[in-house]
């Protein structure tokens, strides 16, 4: 059985985006000399990682050679989650108008409480987004949303755009946006995305994806006499159709 482990609580310094490698075949006919391409590989994300060794409580050192031990040279997996594009300062400002999480009510008797006013009703916090799954002008898939706040960028190239069918579910089909967006003076804004979504629902936008990585490397650090020191860590995706079954562990809670 293959073990996958949540990411430890740690400080990271600098990191990659979730960088995709589609490996091909190039040749030239030898009649023609026309070139020739073909996908040699399915296409797979790499991330790269620097920890501090002195975050969390001076602890990042300890964690990181602890999930050094865990993942046994290459035996067991880690899930990582992305962080934004443009980094998560940029994009902590918009976070709380972009986003919406279900609320989940309960009293000391009944642990989930739920509410109806005849079909059942969903409370939320944050920033409700409406949108439908269309295909833009350009004829390239998109999301119609409604619901922003007016005039501001609502969506920038390259986030993660999540859709909730029906609103109330916590698991959401993602696709990555295409191009910078800006809502209308209605809070209205049509989203062009790298792949399609179906369906209508609830939208979170700038939301993190999760995957499963295999650690390809992390490097040995010397210990200064003071100061600061960083891990830096490689990582390749892998799918579950290559390792089976798994368990999820988070050792760190």
């Amino acid at each position: 059985m293959t073990n996958v482990y949540a990411f430890p609580p740690v400080r990271i310094v600098s990191a990659s985006p979730w960088v995709e490698v589609a490996p091909v075949n190039s040749s030239r006919s030898f009649f023609t000399g026309a070139r020739i391409i073909s996908a040699a590989q399915r296409k797979r994300r790499n991330a790269q990682l620097t920890v501090a060794a002195l975050g969390g409580n001076s602890s990042g050192a300890g964690y990181m050679e602890n999930l050094r031990i865990l993942l046994a040279g290459g035996v067991h997996l880690v899930r990582l989650e992305s962080l934004p594009v443009n980094w998560w300062a940029d994009a902590a400002g918009l976070r709380s108008r972009r986003t919406s999480q279900p609320v989940a009510w309960q009293t000391d008797t009944d642990p989930d409480l739920s509410w109806s006013n005849g079909d059942p009703v969903a409370w939320f916090t944050g920033q409700i987004l409406m949108g439908e799954a269309v295909t833009d002008a350009g004829g390239f898939p998109a999301v119609s949303i409604t619901g922003g706040p007016p005039n501001i960028l609502i969506a920038r190239a390259g986030e993660v755009l999540a859709l909730f069918s029906p609103i109330g579910s916590t698991s959401g089909s993602q696709a990555r946006v295409m191009r910078d967006t800006r809502t209308d003076e209605t809070g209205a804004a049509t989203i062009r995305l790298m792949s399609a979504l179906t369906g209508s629902g609830r939208v979170n936008i700038g939301t993190a994806e999760t995957a499963i990585f295999e650690m390809v490397s992390m490097s040995e650090p010397m210990q200064p006499v003071s100061g600061q020191w960083t891990y830096d860590l490689s990582f390749r995706e892998v799918f579950a159709d290559e390792i089976g079954s798994v368990t999820e562990v988070d050792p760190w809670r």
